[in-house]
């Protein structure tokens, strides 16, 4: 039979591990603060190619899926950012952004771009519906913007400038966007330039 004083012993280093423990928690905590802080979201990885960031576009215009048509550059007359989200009907981490990018919508003129075939595209939206007056398929577009992979977003500023661009494959790379045009940091090279 185990004595008292064994128990007691046993709940006491239980206790000092516990305390240790919490401790190690909050050095922790207090270390990735610091390092969010030296490492803010600094915009999307950029690939080469393309107009740089803060070249005004245009004004040019484009055709949408629903008769309509789409300004890009020159001045809009709003306080918005425009968000344009290059996709392919093929990639399905383009399919699975699609969500996350129309929950964007409140916060910028969101334009879907792509230069899929029809029969592509039919399927596609047949699975995935998206508002066809926000569509436009046109390889000119990506040639404009510099694409080479998606799924892709630019981010142009209300005077048409472009404020922001890259790879968007999760929700923090297209957030890192807003991030990058409101801190003027525009690509996640220039951050890691300006740090070293």
């Amino acid at each position: 039979m185990v004595g008292m004083d064994t128990l007691w012993s046993g709940l006491a280093l239980q206790v000092a591990l516990v305390i240790a423990l919490a401790f190690s928690i909050l050095g922790l905590q207090r270390h990735v603060r610091k390092i969010n802080a030296r490492l803010p979201a600094a915009g999307a990885l950029t690939l080469s190619g393309g107009p740089p960031v803060g070249t005004q576009i245009g004004p040019i215009d484009f055709d949408t899926l629903g008769g309509g048509m789409a300004t890009f550059g020159g001045a809009y007359g709003t306080r918005n950012n425009t968000l344009i989200f290059f996709f392919s009907p093929t990639c399905p981490i383009s399919k699975a952004m699609l969500p996350v990018v129309q929950s964007f919508h409140r916060e910028c003129r969101l334009w879907f771009a792509t230069d899929g075939d029809n029969t592509a595209l039919d399927a596609f939206f047949a699975a995935l519906p998206l508002p066809k007056e926000r569509v436009i398929v046109s390889e000119e577009l990506g040639r404009v913007f510099g694409i080479g992979r998606v799924p892709h977003a630019v981010l142009l500023s209300p005077e048409g400038k472009i404020a922001a661009r890259g790879l968007v494959n999760t929700r923090e790379h297209l957030e890192s966007l807003f991030n990058a045009a409101s801190s003027g940091t525009a690509t996640l090279q220039e951050h890691i330039a300006q740090q070293s």
